[in-house]
């Protein structure tokens, strides 16, 4: 009798017993949920907006790359572009300096017949036809082919006047090639309008012009400068 009253207080008791070992099993699931949660997915705007930073930032980057890559051609181009302009202004002064001031000796009047091949001067006084300006920017192969290369020059005694840097020089600056130069008579200017038999003193003036390129075809310069002899 007391072993079946036993049993039957466990029985009794068994209901209770199981809600609570249920009440535990939940317990210990809440726990591990909490300690081995899976992390969250990336959600709202922060991932937009970091994309667009670096779209934005590669963009800058591209940009500034572009403008680099600008700024050196230009820095080349105004380079090749001031060699071209010193090159002419070279030619300028070989001319003026050398050939023209060696002109002391010739009769006023005879300054560009007394010229051959190798000192030739175009004398548009007289020579309507010839339009130097026409031939310099309309047909550059004839005026390539009147003008005469620098340190070509020679004086009336048929002697080369020496250039202000010679071939080696050039090669060094990278220059394209020797500046050209051409040479006019342009008028004569009596110092007074007397008239008479002899020879009037005066002003002889000589137009000349230089072309000349830089380190490249693609540049080129044209100075031109009026030049005045004395003659008596």
């Amino acid at each position: 009798m007391a072993l079946i009253s036993l049993m039957d207080a466990s029985i009794a008791c068994s209901p209770q017993l199981l809600h609570c070992v249920i009440r535990c099993l939940k317990n210990l699931r809440s726990m591990k949920l909490a300690e081995y949660r899976y992390p969250r997915k990336e959600r709202g705007a922060a991932l937009i907006i970091g994309l667009v930073m670096m779209l934005l930032l590669t963009m800058i980057g591209v940009s500034a790359m572009q403008g680099t890559g600008m700024q050196d051609k230009m820095t080349a181009n105004m380079r090749d572009s001031e060699m071209a302009f010193q090159n002419s202004e070279l030619a300028l002064r070989y001319v003026e300096r050398g050939f023209l001031q060696s002109l002391d000796n010739i009769e006023k009047g005879n300054t560009w017949a007394g010229c051959t091949s190798s000192c030739r001067i175009i004398n548009s006084e007289e020579n309507s036809a010839v339009n130097v300006r026409d031939m310099l920017f309309n047909s550059p192969a004839d005026w390539d082919a009147r003008a005469i290369d620098y340190g070509d020059f020679k004086n009336m005694a048929n002697a080369v006047i020496s250039p202000v840097s010679d071939q080696t020089d050039f090669d060094r600056m990278g220059l394209k090639a020797k500046p050209k130069v051409l040479v006019e008579y342009v008028a004569f200017t009596p110092f007074s309008a007397d008239i008479g038999d002899g020879e009037q003193p005066g002003l002889d003036y000589y137009r000349v012009t230089s072309k000349a390129a830089g380190g490249t075809d693609v540049s080129e310069s044209i100075l031109q400068t009026l030049f005045s002899r004395r003659f008596e």
